[in-house]
């Protein structure tokens, strides 16, 4: 097993949804990739490649600043992502991208707003020969959180996904289902026999949802549900990294180092 993260940017102004809503994917990339070296355990160093496949390239300050971790990071323009009728179709399109060529043989995708606030156990990063991907199902397998994907390379996870991406939107007009198909396509009925996924089962990868405030912490980390967690997935406030980095660090007894922020 040789696992690697793959991460897919843009800058910061990048629109992501149907009603023009921007993310700030660059100071998001530089919290995740900042938590994933702290807490990585014996996993902190695994490579992580990055990619920005639109004209909207993150700055020059954060590229240095996740070369400074390390990050293997590529500008590569692809075509497709002038048409695209929602933002988020440059995941899957920056992941198949990345998985034709680099050498790994287990591909993690994670979302830039994805904070690990734990090392992870082995099993995060296995996923058994006769599957494509682990992925966390949800809503009764009828859609998948793709925030934490993990996906054996020589299947051609990534591919798929994208190929029938761009099949599925291409008749969409309505703006919700524009924005999930990235996540409902997997679940889809009409594609069940195109994905052989593995659901996470019990091991958590979100926070109780995306406004995250200082009692989601406290509900992550109380006794029934510390050893179910290790993600908190959100669009957090430059606040709310702060809360955590503070409370991660008093935890652990170490001095909070000014990169973290």
């Amino acid at each position: 097993m040789n696992p690697a993260l793959i991460l897919v940017i843009e800058g910061n102004t990048a629109i992501r949804t149907g009603d023009g809503k921007t993310f700030p994917m660059e100071n998001e990339a530089v919290h995740c990739v900042s938590a994933w070296r702290r807490l990585g355990g014996k996993y902190k160093n695994i490579p992580i490649y990055c990619v920005c496949p639109s004209r909207n390239t993150p700055s020059k300050k954060a590229i240095n600043i996740l070369k400074s971790f390390g990050v293997k990071y590529y500008q590569k323009f692809l075509l497709e992502s002038d048409s695209f009728k929602c933002g988020w179709y440059n995941k899957p399109l920056g992941c198949q991208w990345l998985e034709e060529w680099i050498p790994e043989d287990v591909l993690i995708h994670i979302d830039l707003d994805a904070y690990l606030i734990k090392e992870p156990t082995e099993l995060f990063f296995y996923v058994p020969e006769s599957f494509d991907a682990k992925i966390q199902e949800e809503k009764n397998g009828t859609e998948y959180n793709t925030g934490f994907i993990v996906a054996n390379k020589n299947k051609g996870f990534y591919k798929k996904w994208f190929n029938h991406l761009m099949e599925d939107s291409a008749s969409l007009t309505n703006r919700v289902e524009i924005a999930n198909l990235e996540e409902l396509i997997l679940g889809s009925k009409d594609r069940l026999n195109s994905f052989n996924i593995l659901n996470w089962a019990t091991s958590r990868i979100d926070s109780p949802g995306n406004n995250f405030n200082t009692k989601d912490y406290d509900f992550i980390f109380s006794e029934s549900n510390k050893e179910n967690y290790f993600f908190i997935h959100a669009h957090l406030t430059q606040k709310d990294i702060r809360f955590i980095i503070l409370m991660e660090a008093k935890a652990q007894s170490r001095r909070i180092n000014k990169c973290d922020f």
